[in-house]
């Protein structure tokens, strides 16, 4: 399990290294369809959940760009979370939850081999 997960990660990370850190991952996190542009749109946690319907359709006055409204709010509300906690950022937010992935299992086998 767990070399399919270094496996995908590796291939994911190879193909947008290609283009280096800032282009090829820091700065697609921040263009106008990804999660990251929408932050500011969020006053409140509790209000965006409850009315998270009511931006996905493009017809509204205020909607949500294209990753947000195309898929349920847990992955946006983690980053709405890492923003208000100043981890804002394309590449601050893809260097924390790299660095929280990799620092869990090793605090749970502290002696083990890295």
């Amino acid at each position: 399990m767990w070399s399919s997960w270094v496996a995908a990660i590796g291939w994911t990370l190879g193909l947008a290294l290609i283009d280096g850190w800032q282009a090829g991952v820091a700065a697609r996190l921040t263009t106008t369809d990804e999660y990251l542009h929408d932050l500011g749109k969020v006053a409140d946690i509790p209000t965006m959940l409850r009315t998270f319907s009511d931006h996905i359709l493009t017809d509204q006055s205020v909607f949500w760009t294209t990753h947000v409204g195309a898929h349920p709010p847990g992955v946006f509300r983690l980053f709405v979370c890492l923003e208000r906690l100043g981890l804002g950022g394309g590449g601050n937010v893809v260097g924390e939850l790299a660095g929280s992935v990799v620092e869990r299992p090793a605090r749970r086998n502290p002696g083990a081999a890295p």
